[in-house]
């Protein structure tokens, strides 16, 4: 008859099978553990329900002279097309982002105006501005489309032309 080598026994003293399925003992472990995983779910899901959809990175040393760069998170059911906007109506296409998924990185030029993004939704019938933001050069900026991006605080529904 063979042993069961030293490395199986390790798998079920943590409660595992060979096969990586939950068995029913070390419970009390498990149990207070899972609870532990839970609460920390609920607590980031909270901070990333609260949280700007913008983040800026600041550089101390430009990373492109006189540029920015973007990284656009869509996560949003929806492809969309996005472009930077500067306040005086300098217009930046990034292009089209694909659905659920990072798109980017985007390099461009720096101007001295707040930088906002006007987004517009490709399937459904949608375009919103974001609020202005104060950007310097080589500053990183992340953008993240929400899922109910109608219901934002943060963006604005502009009439469709």
């Amino acid at each position: 008859m063979v042993e069961p080598a030293a490395e199986s026994y390790r798998y079920h003293s943590q409660g595992f099978d060979m096969t990586g399925a939950l068995q029913p003992f070390g419970g009390r472990r498990m149990l207070r553990s899972s609870h532990a995983i839970a609460g920390a779910l609920v607590i980031v899901a909270a901070a990333c329900s609260q949280s700007n959809p913008i983040t800026i990175a600041h550089t101390p040393t430009p990373l492109v002279r006189d540029s920015i760069i973007v990284t656009v998170i869509n996560d949003h059911f929806y492809e969309a097309r996005v472009h930077a906007v500067y306040g005086q109506g300098l217009r930046y296409p990034l292009g089209v982002m694909g659905m659920k998924r990072e798109n980017g990185p985007f390099t461009i030029p720096w101007h001295i105006e707040e930088l906002a993004f006007e987004i517009d939704m490709i399937t459904i019938s949608g375009r919103y501005v974001s609020d202005e933001i104060p950007v310097q050069p080589g500053d990183l900026v992340e953008l993240r489309i929400p899922p109910n991006i109608s219901s934002s605080a943060f963006f604005t529904a502009i009439r469709q032309e």
